[in-house]
């Protein structure tokens, strides 16, 4: 306990400082000229990015209806928050064909995603500010207030987000916060709550107002975030692209959302968890149905249900395209096992009535069979990806042969929602494979490596010098 609270002080203590929890080197991007480099793509990647237009259902249009579906408003400035998220330089792909240097399925999925406004989910219930910042915030409108669930990345772009649906909907009360998992993204954005003044400090503090939270989830955001924030932070500049120029030749989307916004970030102070003894909770007059899925996507988070109005939220849980197994940003490996069993645990529990399934990322399905047929779509991905990993296992592949000798019906991986647009099929597996029998792949010579300089001089050596 004693290294929670330093933890949760360096935390907070980054926080007041301004620094953001994540891509802290960001703010860089400006002192390179990447475009100096660029090159157009070459035969053999512009043929391998054609083959996929005759692989892939590109006719099929169902995604751009949905993805609009219920819009209201564009986002204010167009999304422009200086020096935090430039949005509109993110709209270059809209109405484009995929240049030869951009594969042409992550084209698309860029067309769609980097879409932005103010959208009705659910009429007078539940509405959507998308585009604004790579999470999605989620007003449900209640009897007599609002339940704001999950709240970006960044105060500055919550607070754009926020303004846009109050000029539409009205100013409510805050009921309660609700933030489905660990990730910053998803609780980033907690100051703008009392900085707009939606609530006091205190009314947070003292659970006046409730902020719902999963199981562990101070333990898990303190643990990732600070402990190691230093290595994730650099690390997370590769993986999200944050230096790289707006375009073609370099970022084309963040596939969770447009881009990560830069800026300082916050961490609620006071939190009500969910645990498996108080699933079920009113607020304000609508009755959620909570349920605990850790170690999938985060390693503390949660989906729900609101049986009245028939609509579920998976959280990042379920999502429109192949998530992460591993980050590449450093993470802990999550467990594809439990990602599929939780899911099919939803189908399970809510699958025979509800009608609107919508999250924190990317866009909503509504009608009953659609949200079916979308859950067990991902379900079947990543349960997939766990059982054939550990039965290629079981004849003694190791992990990388795995990964080319594996192999997936289409009916699966040709799915737009199950393309890894985030997530990298390859890498899921091995990390699958690390997750459940750990690194050593049973070849001895691994055990007595030399460590990557010595290793390095040894093959100059072996090659003459």
């Amino acid at each position: 306990m004693d290294l929670f609270r330093v933890s949760l002080f360096l935390f907070v203590s980054i926080v007041l400082s301004g620094a953001p929890l994540s891509g802290a080197l960001a703010a860089r991007a400006d002192d390179y000229d990447f475009n100096a480099n660029s090159k157009n793509a070459t035969s053999y990647t512009e043929a391998e990015n054609s083959k996929l237009l005759k692989e892939l259902p590109f006719d099929n249009q169902d995604d751009f209806a949905n993805v609009d579906k219920g819009f209201i408003a564009p986002l204010i400035d167009g999304g422009l928050v200086e020096g935090v998220a430039d949005i509109p330089a993110m709209q270059f792909m809209m109405n484009e064909e995929a240049p030869a240097e951009v594969n042409p399925s992550l084209w698309r999925h860029a067309q769609l995603v980097n879409r932005g406004g103010l959208y009705e989910v659910l009429e007078d219930r539940i509405y959507q500010v998308r585009g604004a910042d790579l999470a999605n915030l989620t007003i449900i409108e209640t009897d007599n207030g609002i339940v704001l669930y999950d709240l970006c990345y960044s105060p500055a772009t919550m607070k754009k987000a926020y303004e846009l649906y109050a000029q539409h909907r009205g100013k409510r009360p805050l009921k309660a916060v609700v933030i489905s998992h660990s990730h910053t993204d998803h609780f980033g954005g907690i100051s703008a709550i009392t900085e707009m003044g939606l609530a006091t400090a205190d009314e947070l503090a003292d659970g006046k107002i409730p902020v719902y939270v999963p199981e562990d989830f101070l333990k898990e955001a303190v643990s990732e975030n600070v402990l190691f924030g230093n290595i994730m932070s650099r690390r997370a500049m590769f993986q999200y692209g944050f230096a790289l120029p707006k375009g073609p030749h370099g970022a084309v989307t963040n596939a969770l959302g447009p881009l990560t916004p830069g800026g300082e970030n916050g961490l609620p102070a006071n939190v009500t968890e969910i645990t498996p003894a108080n699933t079920d909770v009113s607020i304000d007059g609508v009755e959620f149905s909570f349920m605990l899925a850790p170690e999938t996507e985060a390693p503390s988070e949660m989906v729900f249900y609101i049986p009245e109005w028939k609509a579920l939220s998976m959280a990042e849980d379920v999502t429109r395209l192949q998530h992460n197994i591993y980050s590449m940003r450093g993470a802990k490996i999550r467990d594809a096992g439990r990602w599929a069993k939780y899911i099919h645990q939803a189908i399970v529990n809510w699958g025979t009535d509800v009608e609107v399934q919508y999250g924190p990322h990317t866009w909503p399905v509504w009608g009953k069979g659609e949200v079916v047929t979308y859950l067990k779509n991902q379900r079947d991905l990543y349960k997939a990806i766990n059982d054939q990993t550990n039965r290629l296992a079981n004849y003694g592949h190791r992990p990388r042969d795995i990964a080319e000798k594996i192999v997936i019906p289409d009916a699966i991986m040709k799915k737009w929602e199950n393309r890894d647009y985030y997530g990298q099929f390859e890498n899921n597996v091995i990390a699958t494979y690390v997750r459940n029998l750990g690194w050593y792949d049973a070849n001895p010579t691994e055990l007595a490596r030399w460590p990557d300089a010595q290793s390095g001089k040894r093959f100059v050596e072996a090659f003459g010098g």
